[in-house]
């Protein structure tokens, strides 16, 4: 290989690798960049629906706390539980169940059972009368489907609410369950209401809502512009909620039917569950998909609230931009090695010319004549020989 060669093919190495690099730290940059806003927007978002989730949370408690206080249902549950049983009692319980289902139930169709339970979580009043006598207290320590307990022995105004849970024996939707001590129509001394022996236990049916609420669908059905930007902007993209038993508890984006029946035990998951400790960051959803996403523990309703989007259309951006880095790269390389071509025949072309002349001697040829150009060492030797020579002459 002659030297002109070697110098051609060191340089453009030199250049390809330096051109290689650069694309290497821009690809890089841009995908930190990407993925880092990408996790700081999921952030922002889990962090918002957060907020949606217990407004959503705030108003199930607000209608709880507003029948409970219904001066109907406070009397009647008093004299009930004061009535032995007989037909009086029968009858009262007849009556306000009535009520119930024909004064309350439509006022608020997100509502599907209102339950009214004994100190032994017992259903003495319910507006579905077949559920009379049902023992709640052993549902409740069976499948921790409401907290019946903490609320029989709360104060005034507290609501417990149980997340999306689900019971046969109740219908077949998913429900969230919402609970309160009843009090009395009678103060004591200080002038606080009497508790009863007595609660109430509301059965919501909101499911979709609490959906829409997440997913911004909601703002969008009451007129606003906006809403569902995550949803549109990135065709991946999900939220949803996944309850203590690592069940999903709102609607998929992708899975249909997935409310209680898809196990979602994923990293997010089992860090906000198990170590308490919320994350951000890239990892596999429960489709087994690579996601970057972020998780809030809601550690009041046991649950996790979760927002991502998968990778591959975060980073699809730095995929055309990549190939177009890729193209500009080669180019360059290209320009750059035929420039190393051109430059190195130019900076040479003396040494080749004495390499030329050089061989023609060794072949015997004593009259070749070598034409050197340019002003390099070489060159200006050669005309110092020339003046060398017409100062001797």
């Amino acid at each position: 290989m002659t030297f002109q060669a070697k110098l051609t093919l060191l340089l453009t190495t030199l250049i390809i690798a330096l051109v290689g690099g650069l694309f290497y730290e821009f690809d890089s940059s841009i995908q930190d960049y990407l993925k880092d806003t990408a996790i700081k927007n999921f952030h922002t978002i889990v962090e918002t629906s957060e907020g949606a989730y217990f407004a959503f949370a705030d108003k199930l408690q607000a209608r709880t706390l507003d029948w409970s206080s219904d001066g109907s249902i406070r009397s009647a549950t008093e004299k009930i539980l004061l009535l032995p049983e007989g037909e009086e009692r029968s009858t009262a319980i007849h009556t306000i169940s009535q009520y119930l289902r024909e004064e309350k139930l439509g006022y608020d169709p997100s509502i599907s059972i209102i339950d009214i339970l004994d100190e032994n979580g017992i259903v003495i009043i319910s507006s579905h009368l077949n559920r009379l006598g049902i023992n709640e207290k052993e549902e409740e320590e069976e499948f921790n489907a409401h907290r019946f307990s903490e609320a029989i022995g709360s104060q005034f105004r507290e609501v417990f609410i149980t997340n999306v849970v689900h019971e046969p024996d109740e219908g077949m939707e998913p429900m969230i369950h919402s609970v309160t001590r009843i009090f009395s129509t009678m103060k004591d001394a200080n002038g606080s209401l009497l508790p009863l022996n007595a609660v109430m236990l509301l059965h919501f049916t909101n499911i979709d809502e609490l959906g829409n609420i997440l997913s911004g669908q909601q703002q969008v059905d009451q007129g606003a512009l906006t809403g569902r930007v995550l949803f549109e902007y990135l065709k991946t993209a999900d939220i949803y909620m996944v309850n203590k038993d690592n069940l999903i508890v709102t609607p998929s984006r992708f899975i249909a039917d997935a409310v209680l029946k898809l196990r979602v035990d994923t990293y997010p998951v089992k860090a906000c569950l198990e170590e308490g400790r919320e994350v951000t960051g890239e990892y596999a959803d429960y489709r087994g998909i690579m996601v970057f996403g972020a998780s809030m523990c809601l550690t009041r309703d046991h649950t996790v609230l979760i927002a991502e989007a998968q990778v591959d259309e975060i980073l699809a951006p730095l995929k055309e931009l990549r190939l177009k880095m890729i193209l500009v790269s080669v180019l360059i390389a290209g320009i750059g090695a035929l420039g190393v071509a051109l430059l190195s025949n130019r900076f040479l072309r003396n040494l080749t010319s004495i390499a030329t002349a050089a061989n023609e001697i060794v072949r015997g040829n004593m009259s070749v004549r070598v034409k050197i150009k340019g002003h390099d060492e070489i060159g200006r030797k050669k005309r110092l020989k020339r003046k060398a020579l017409k100062i001797i002459k």
